[in-house]
């Protein structure tokens, strides 16, 4: 090998990896053909693990975006970072006051900027808003209002002329309420019923697409939650066709997903890609809709496939792990840190308890009544689940045999209850206060559009 030859083989190995992170926002991973449901819902992202690791088996820390992203861009849980619901919060949104994220932690962004890395943030949920503070640390940062205009400079910003690494986040909202009829075998005749809907689906059927997050006709209460409220019961039918909607919808995020990922492999040689989601969401279980407040693997359960030239290929790791635990391994193939926890799951090491927690509000525990007047919080050893709310409620749970925590075995086991309550005892407990976060009202309108806002 000549001088020059092995210059350029040197700088090439010293390049860390241009790393794309897709967060698919509100997909659950029971909802996807990669991880075994029934219909093809996500052909792409099916092929893409074949080349990487899939996590089978992946808990969020939180149950709705604000919480999950902090937790995916400090690596911390939402008790440690704040980012949270809180009455005490300032008014983020007309619906929902939360603190603010913690200002004294390093983001991911941040560590990679200081690594040399152009850092983009490209995004359809306008609570990834630069005002709101979740980009802290992202050299650019953008919000679209649809995912096509989101893909649109995804695209142009991985064919930019810039030598520096990219660090290059993205998060697609179409799986998120509301939901258009997409192009798929099992939505055939569903724009002709929403053309004409009848019943209690009259009031949430606009332009051919279904907001349950709007009001019922000025009531104070929207449509998730006069659902989760009792106040309006779908039948079996009609959860079929949001359940269909639903899918439909992932469908096409997984379509827009293969646009970006082809892009970005075409465009560097070495690439550390990661596709996630921040949350799921109820169809009908438990008779809910929507998601935020409680702890289920409906909401806590999503999908994280990794694949990179350092990491194996075809690999399917069992072993429970959590979102924001990609923070650690990001890093570590950037150069920076140990690989964390991912590694060890991949290495097929023992790894930590998986924990979770979901804040109510006095909205929520004033329309929904029963158990959304408390908080909880979700711990797990292996297969064994211990869930404790803040007014005294708990749960004890077998995932393996009971994945929708349906069964509640605690007075079966006292004795495993008491264990697992002692080994929660602290591991709660918010560790910073922080203020209150306040949108713009250019934010606030385009929250307004998703739901948030009413």
């Amino acid at each position: 090998m000549n001088m020059l030859v092995l210059f350029w083989w040197m700088m090439a190995c010293s390049r860390p990896p241009d790393v794309l992170v897709v967060v698919m926002d509100t997909v659950r991973a029971d909802h996807l053909s990669a991880y075994g449901y029934e219909r093809d819902t996500s052909p792409f992202l099916s092929e893409f693990s074949e080349n990487g690791v899939i996590f089978a088996d992946t808990t969020s820390p939180g149950s709705w975006t604000w919480p999950a992203h902090a937790s995916l861009f400090t690596g911390l849980y939402p008790w440690e970072h704040g980012a949270r619901l809180s009455d005490d919060g300032k008014q983020l949104t007309r619906v929902l006051t939360a603190n603010s994220m913690r200002t004294d932690v390093p983001t991911l962004a941040e560590q990679l900027s200081a690594k040399g890395y152009r850092t983009v943030s490209v995004s359809t949920n306008h609570l990834l808003s630069e005002d709101l503070g979740l980009t802290r640390g992202f050299g650019s940062s953008q919000v679209f209002s649809e995912d096509g205009q989101t893909v649109k400079a995804v695209l142009s910003e991985i064919d930019a002329d810039d030598d520096r690494p990219l660090f290059l986040f993205v998060n697609l909202m179409g799986a998120h309420i509301p939901w258009k009829v997409r192009d798929a075998p099992w939505t055939e005749g569903l724009s002709q019923k929403l053309a004409q809907p009848t019943g209690w689906l009259e009031r949430y059927v606009t332009k051919g697409q279904v907001n349950l997050y709007a009001n019922d006709g000025g009531a104070s209460a929207n449509g998730v939650e006069l659902i989760t409220a009792g106040r309006i019961q779908p039948s079996q039918k009609e959860w079929a066709l949001l359940n269909a909607l639903y899918d439909g919808e992932i469908l096409e995020v997984d379509r827009q997903l293969g646009r970006i990922v082809r892009r970005f492999q075409g465009a560097t040689e070495n690439a550390l890609i990661a596709v996630t989601s921040d949350h799921g969401e109820f169809v009908g279980e438990q008779g809910w809709a929507g998601h935020c407040f409680r702890v289920y693997p409906e909401l806590l359960a999503v999908p994280l496939v990794v694949v990179g030239d350092d990491l194996p290929k075809g690999r399917v790791v069992q072993s429970p792990v959590q979102m924001h635990w990609l923070y650690d391994l990001v890093l570590h193939e950037a150069g920076i840190g140990k690989g964390g926890e991912l590694m060890n799951a991949i290495k097929g090491e023992p790894t930590s308890p998986v924990m979770a927690k979901a804040w109510t509000s006095s909205r929520a525990s004033r329309l929904l009544k029963g158990p959304f007047q408390q908080d909880w919080a979700l711990y797990r050893e292996k297969d064994e689940v211990f869930v404790q709310g803040s007014l005294g409620g708990q749960g004890y749970y077998r995932i393996d045999s009971d994945p929708g925590l349906s069964q509640d075995l605690s007075q079966r086991f006292p004795e495993r209850v008491e264990i697992l309550r002692r080994a929660t005892e602290g591991l709660f407990e918010e560790t910073v206060t922080t203020a209150g976060v306040e949108a713009s009202e250019e934010t606030v309108e385009q929250l307004r559009a998703l739901g948030y806002v009413q």
